[in-house]
């Protein structure tokens, strides 16, 4: 993957060349858009939104899959919120790698840049009740993923998640594959701890990729293939601290 990120980079400064040189004697050329190394393929949706879609998405990305390869499969524009909360099971890693969310219709993606939080993306497929069915994955990803997967990985025993724990109201809704889906109440950030877009896009644009490759990759993935947006979860949801 590393291989194919340097790739991209080389294939991205041709191409602005080549576009610099094709509009120098007719005024501006276009902006060149950033080629893509993880675009959804087999009849996948960059705009998954259910935690099966999710799946079947990163299944159809080369292998081993990164998130920061999953996040540029994404359709765009991107909806961004984050967090510098470190009270999840998926925690920030410093205001400087705050815990960020990915809006895909009702689904949530939630990733971090580095730390602990940074080896899972976590799921939340959001209902009109405030509940949500949730689910989580270890990454990268070196082989195909069962669809019971991001269930069976939060299991704390046999009828209780580990969401459970902080997140109320916890029930199964259906099965998938040989695995229960467990829905409970969705909660979203404080606002005092929000971490501004404006932020995001400093932090990406100063990361050193020779020292942070994977956290600056996942960083810029954010900025590229289109400008992303601000998004807010719903203000009806519950606070976590």
């Amino acid at each position: 993957m590393k291989r194919r990120w340097r790739q991209k980079v080389f294939a991205t400064v041709a191409v602005a060349v080549l576009a610099a040189a094709c509009g120098s004697s007719g005024g501006p050329a276009p902006a060149a858009e950033t080629p893509r190394d993880c675009v959804p393929s087999n009849g996948a949706t960059g705009s998954p939104q259910t935690i099966e879609e999710a799946v079947a998405l990163i299944n159809s990305l080369p292998r081993p899959t990164s998130v920061a390869c999953l996040v540029e499969s994404l359709d765009r524009p991107l909806r961004v919120s984050a967090t510098e909360s470190i009270f999840s099971a998926q925690p920030a890693h410093g205001r400087r790698s705050p815990r960020i969310f990915l809006f895909s219709g009702s689904l949530i993606l939630s990733v971090v840049p580095d730390g602990p939080g940074a080896e899972v993306v976590e799921f939340s497929q959001l209902d009109d009740s405030g509940h949500s069915i949730k689910g989580e994955l270890a990454f990268p990803v070196e082989a195909d993923v069962p669809p019971e997967a991001p269930y069976t990985k939060i299991m704390f025993r046999a009828d209780l998640t580990n969401c459970a724990f902080c997140h109320a109201n916890e029930q199964p809704v259906h099965r998938v594959g040989t695995a229960w889906a467990y829905s409970s109440r969705a909660l979203r950030p404080k606002d005092s701890s929000l971490v501004p877009l404006e932020e995001l896009r400093q932090e990406a644009s100063t990361c050193d990729a020779s020292a942070e490759p994977e956290r600056c990759r996942l960083l810029q993935e954010l900025f590229e293939h289109g400008t992303p947006r601000a998004h807010t979860f719903p203000a009806s949801l519950p606070t976590f601290p």
